[in-house]
């Protein structure tokens, strides 16, 4: 991460991708066959890894490094770029790149953190559902969505949170962003008149489950609660 972060190393290369994102097609093209989306969602990915300690950590020459809000936000952008380029879209879709993004909305950190409030890798999950949610939601989209079964995946997180029979802080806060995807691909999916994805929660019981889990916000005194359902 600190390599990413240097300036004088690769903060340098992803403020020029940032740039080129922008560019005629045929640049964008070569940075397709150069597979650079991979690259950079594995980059964004490696944030959520991060120490919380890592946050902390003081340099003496802070001149050289960019902040880590800084570098993850140029990634970000680039994604976003990305995302709405339709050509970059379709491609990765069709090499199934964009499923990688998806699955950022379920990915944990390798060190467990405390979960009874706000960990910092919080909000590298709130700059995914931002990307997520700028993608437009046509036809090719949808049925994208509904063939990698992406609702059978959000349901089966909320399964395993009520499972376990207590819903922390961080909890409720994934869930929260997932409802704000969800009804995001659900408006995109009812303008288009495309049933798939409704038809999907219904077979995973996604609507049952989001009753289980509605019921106990409700009842959020503290952290972590008992279910009740």
């Amino acid at each position: 991460m600190d390599n990413l972060r240097s300036k004088s190393h690769l903060y340098n290369v992803i403020r020029a991708i940032q740039v080129v994102s922008f560019g005629p097609e045929s640049i964008v093209i070569l940075m397709l066959q150069q597979r650079i989306p991979n690259v950079i969602i594995k980059l964004f990915r490696s944030f959520i890894d991060l120490s919380p300690n890592y946050y902390q950590i003081q340099y003496e020459d802070d001149m050289e490094l960019a902040t880590i809000s800084d570098t993850g936000d140029i990634i970000a952008g680039i994604l976003k770029q990305f995302v709405q380029n339709h050509s970059v879209l379709h491609r990765m879709i069709t090499e199934d790149t964009f499923f990688m993004i998806i699955r950022i909305m379920s990915a944990k950190p390798v060190e467990s953190v405390p979960q009874d409030a706000e960990p910092a890798y919080m909000i590298w999950k709130y700059r995914t559902v931002d990307i997520l949610k700028s993608v437009d939601m046509n036809g090719e989209v949808v049925q994208y969505l509904h063939s990698r079964r992406c609702i059978d995946l959000m349901v089966r997180t909320w399964k395993e949170y009520i499972t376990k029979g207590y819903l922390t802080f961080v909890d409720h806060r994934e869930i929260l962003l997932g409802l704000d995807l969800l009804y995001y691909q659900f408006r995109g999916s009812a303008k288009i008149q495309f049933h798939g994805l409704f038809e999907e929660m219904s077979q995973a019981c996604g609507y049952e489950e989001l009753c289980k889990t509605y019921g106990n916000f409700l009842c959020w005194k503290d952290y972590p609660h008992p279910i009740y359902v």
